[in-house]
């Protein structure tokens, strides 16, 4: 369980079966590379899907941790998969891909529809408390001045083109 991610595959195995199927997950990015753009932007897809499932999840609008009030927990949950990804995911895919930048936009775009969401809601209800809205508001500006920070232009041109998952 977790935060994100995982290899799929069979029961049992223990680290050795994780390394089989983190090596078998790095010759299919090599075979995707040569496949092209389209074949590519299906694989990165397939991992983000994979992966903000739990987010997607626990954060949903209607769910427990879809509140304002979790927002800043929102941008916790995101800089822990990254580090996870580093940790297990890195040597995967390839370096040009942007891996780590292609998870923090699509998890901005995940995030971005549930607070509008949120917020929408709470309109209607005239549940709306400033105090609250104006944390949100200060550690939304921190993550992305953290997030600008680590991927600047990259995420722009990411965030730019037309991969879409959400």
């Amino acid at each position: 369980g977790g935060e994100g991610g995982g290899e799929g595959g069979g029961e049992g195995g223990g680290a050795a079966s994780s390394a089989h199927a983190l090596e078998q997950l790095g010759d299919a990015c090599a075979a995707v590379d040569a496949l092209g753009d389209n074949v590519r932007r299906e694989m990165l897809a397939w991992f983000c899907n994979l992966t903000f499932a739990p987010y997607r999840h626990i954060f949903h609008p209607y769910g427990d941790g879809g509140s304002l009030e979790r927002t800043e927990v929102r941008y916790t949950w995101l800089r822990q998969a990254l580090k996870k990804y580093a940790a297990r995911y890195a040597g995967v895919f390839p370096a040009s891909w942007q891996m780590p930048c292609v998870l923090a936009v699509e998890f901005c775009k995940i995030t971005r529809m549930h607070l509008a969401e949120i917020l929408q809601e709470a309109g209607r209800a005239h549940s709306l408390q400033v105090a609250v809205l104006t944390h949100a508001l200060v550690k939304t500006i921190d993550f992305e001045t953290e997030m600008h920070r680590l991927f600047g232009p990259t995420a722009a041109r990411i965030a730019s083109s037309d991969f879409q998952i959400v």
